[in-house]
């Protein structure tokens, strides 16, 4: 589900581009946001390097 992929996105388990939906033309617009909130670079709980 999204909940449990953004739960991962926070933790640095995955990238956003890894979410699939995403990819979606209809969804450029909501991707960019993300990206751009995404953008600030800060620890993220339990980061995989």
């Amino acid at each position: 589900t999204c909940f449990i992929f953004a739960t991962k996105l926070v933790m640095g388990h995955v990238r956003l581009e890894d979410c699939t939906p995403l990819q979606a033309p209809q969804y450029a617009g909501q991707q960019a946001q993300l990206a751009e909130l995404l953008a600030v670079d800060m620890p993220a709980i339990g980061r995989r390097e």
